[in-house]
């Protein structure tokens, strides 16, 4: 099967009706005080983005199921079948998880909204939804690291519960910069739509460009100075949506070089907590997550993520010479 016309006219007016979306939704974002909250620990220079509308994740996510469900429609394609069902449920669970986090910062007019202890649970309890979805597809419950099947049995739940909490938690913590999360989100489902290309895989490959058509639009009001942000409601549903292709794909293990960015973000705050307790008080970096140890480092926004865009998209060609012929 080929890009049709038909579908390249679809996604096209996809990607204008979602950009026209948030045209739409700014305004109306901004009269009923939608704002982003900024923690006071952060780079001082972020206080400047006190206010800037957020939870663009909501037009995001309703833009791309629709322009998703269209092409699938289009190509003779139900949107019922469990493989689609999986995909749905990872972007619209943790989307709504993330809405909720949102609102709470919203009404309360901080910057914290639910409970890491009730975050955590809740996204494991999506994370054995999912599971219990993977389970009725049929597919196996190996994983293959390069040319080496490893069967887990029962234990693949355990692996597909641990994935989507790393996966959504480490793209929700590099999106700290305007434009950082959203291009390095676009490379990656644009890798996992090559692969999902290369294999057939029709309902992950339409899955993976529609969000690609979501992500521009976003970036298009989210680069610096960012008119809008995505908010948990956007990083939390990308982030489980890229882990839904990769475990649809059979290519978990390529979650980690594809999204070796988002990786080395959640390590860096990792590896920063561990040595500032084993030395009582001593920092690796100037500020975690990494992309922030930049900024006091005295990059600018534009210098860094050109800087981690490109190794994002080094990271993803190397993702995808591996998957497609390793």
């Amino acid at each position: 099967m080929v890009l049709t016309v038909n579908l390249k006219i679809i996604w096209i007016c996809g990607l204008a009706l979602t950009i026209l979306g948030f045209w739409i939704s700014l305004p109306v974002l901004r009269k009923i005080k939608c704002g982003q909250f900024i923690r006071l620990e952060g780079p001082k220079r972020h206080q400047s983005k006190k206010g800037t509308p957020t939870m663009g994740g909501l037009v995001m996510i309703v833009a791309g199921l629709i322009l998703w469900w269209v092409m699938l429609l289009n190509q003779a394609k139900t949107v019922f079948s469990l493989s689609c069902l999986f995909l749905a449920v990872a972007l619209l669970g943790y989307g709504l998880l993330g809405f909720f986090d949102d609102l709470l910062k919203i009404v309360r007019k901080n910057n914290l909204g639910l409970k890491p202890s009730v975050k955590l649970f809740i996204q494991m309890m999506l994370g054995v939804m999912l599971s219990a979805i993977y389970l009725r597809t049929g597919l196996n419950t190996s994983v293959t690291i390069l040319k080496w099947e490893i069967p887990l049995g029962f234990f693949y739940v355990v692996l597909l519960v641990l994935l989507f909490g790393y996966v959504v938690n480490a793209v929700n913590l590099t999106d700290g910069l305007d434009g950082l999360a959203g291009g390095l989100l676009l490379i990656a489902y644009g890798a996992f739509s090559v692969l999902a290309y290369h294999e057939s895989e029709w309902e992950v490959f339409y899955f993976g460009i529609a969000q690609m058509a979501s992500l521009i639009a976003f970036l298009l009001f989210n680069f610096h100075p960012a008119k809008v942000f995505m908010g948990d409601t956007g990083s939390l549903a990308y982030g489980a949506g890229l882990g839904a292709m990769a475990v649809l794909l059979k290519r978990e293990f390529l979650l980690l070089i594809i999204g070796g960015i988002f990786l080395w973000e959640i390590l860096s705050v990792i590896i920063q907590v561990w040595y500032f307790k084993r030395t009582k008080g001593k920092r690796i970096f100037l500020m975690s997550p990494y992309h922030h140890h930049l900024e006091l480092k005295g990059l600018s926004e534009w210098q860094i993520d050109f800087y981690l865009w490109s190794v994002g998209l080094v990271l993803a060609i190397i993702g995808i010479v591996l998957g497609v012929w390793v």
